[in-house]
């Protein structure tokens, strides 16, 4: 259980602070790999993420090589998005719970694979987590933003279009 809080720190220290969430990320893949979340059919994905995240580095500037680089983390998100990569052992934190009459059994589980597509991201979109608002609200477009939610729930509820 270890593994999903350092991995759960990791995450949230990503929008804050990249250099701590890193090193939370390194202590988070070492516990995996000692309590067998993360095999060793990963090790080679890790490695090839490294190497690209270097040559991303630098040659940043090289529009072809960076488009090449750029092309494989998005092949390895998608086979990490679509579970294509082998060696993650994610937990099954619920089995086949009924939710509603009219739902079928659901499972639930916390998946490592899907939580390092976040840190493969900020390598080659760095404002991800900080970017500066377009226009500055003011305090009665935040009033108006905070009314309308409210009442598009409330009429959906009244129409009929949400069924319980």
């Amino acid at each position: 259980m270890i593994t999903w809080l350092l991995l759960a720190l990791s995450l949230l220290l990503l929008g804050f602070h990249r250099k701590l969430a890193l090193t939370t990320l390194a202590i988070t893949t070492i516990s995996a790999f000692i309590t067998g979340v993360i095999t060793w059919y990963v090790l080679p994905v890790i490695l090839s993420l490294i190497l690209l995240s270097y040559a991303y580095r630098h040659y940043k500037t090289n529009r072809l090589i960076a488009t090449i680089v750029i092309l494989a983390f998005i092949a390895i998100i998608v086979g990490l998005t679509f579970h294509f990569i082998p060696g993650f052992n994610n937990l099954r934190y619920i089995k086949h719970v009924p939710l509603g009459q009219y739902s079928p059994p659901f499972s639930f589980y916390f998946n490592a694979d899907k939580a390092l597509i976040p840190f493969i991201l900020m390598i080659f979109i760095p404002t991800l987590f900080k970017t500066e608002p377009v226009k500055k609200a003011n305090k009665y477009q935040w009033v108006f933003t905070g009314y309308g939610d409210p009442r598009t729930v409330i009429i959906r509820n009244g129409i009929g279009w949400t069924r319980y």
